[in-house]
């Protein structure tokens, strides 16, 4: 949100996906200190359709991204009288694969030069899809941390596979991560407690790190599909 904010001074976002057939709304945000209120039940919400978006995408038949405004009127509290209109700009445009729509919204109050800003913002209106699309790939891509943890022998597992440790390093760390107390990784292996804490030792060198919350940090920091449930 922040690159939208500053660059293409968007008050609020929406992020769109289009997959084959499959069309979803995979983001959206508010700038902190903007001056667009969230619509109340009920009251006009001066904002591009949802099916309006879909349409483009429909249209849309480019190798470069496009960039689409769409002048709107704003209604005040009552939902009565028009005042400042919105502009809402859309930004098509493909990303690995797939159909990506950014849909802003500007205050026409505070923001006179649309046309202008709208000239500049097509000039990276490529880099904005892609840039879109890779964090939209890089989330995906990220495993669920529950199910990650879900499984003992699954962690276990996982610190194998990484082939940094040895086994025992890797049977003592893998329980520390499922939430054993050393008493309980040593009667669980039939060890002492001393060379738990020896192992986890040597684990933690090896690791270079110095805490269990940087055993998970690392942890969650390994390939997806390492970690994947």
């Amino acid at each position: 949100m922040t690159f939208l904010a500053h660059v293409a001074k968007a008050e609020q976002y929406e992020i769109f996906q289009e997959e084959g057939y499959e069309f979803q709304k995979i983001a959206n945000g508010m700038r902190i200190n903007s001056s667009v209120n969230r619509p109340s039940a009920g009251a006009a919400d001066g904002c591009l359709a949802t099916y309006d978006v879909r349409r483009e995408f429909r249209r849309f038949a480019s190798e470069d991204a496009l960039v689409k405004v769409f002048t709107l009127p704003r209604a005040n509290e009552s939902g009565a009288i028009p005042i400042s209109p919105r502009h809402s700009i859309l930004v098509v445009g493909k990303g690995q694969g797939a159909l990506f729509g950014i849909r802003m919204i500007r205050c026409g109050l505070h923001h006179q030069s649309v046309d202008i800003d709208v000239e500049n913002l097509t000039g990276f209106a490529n880099l904005l899809v892609s840039l879109v699309a890779r964090h939209h790939g890089l989330i995906s891509a990220r495993f669920d941390g529950f199910n990650a943890l879900a499984s003992l022998a699954k962690i276990e597992e996982n610190i194998h596979a990484m082939q940094l440790l040895s086994r025992r390093e890797a049977e003592v760390c893998a329980r520390i991560l499922f939430g054993f107390s050393s008493r309980e990784i040593a009667a669980d292996l039939g060890i002492g407690k001393e060379s738990v804490m020896t192992y986890r030792k040597r684990a933690y060198q090896h690791l270079e790190i110095a805490s269990q919350r940087e055993l998970m940090l690392w942890y969650f920091e390994q390939p997806p599909s390492l970690c994947a449930a």
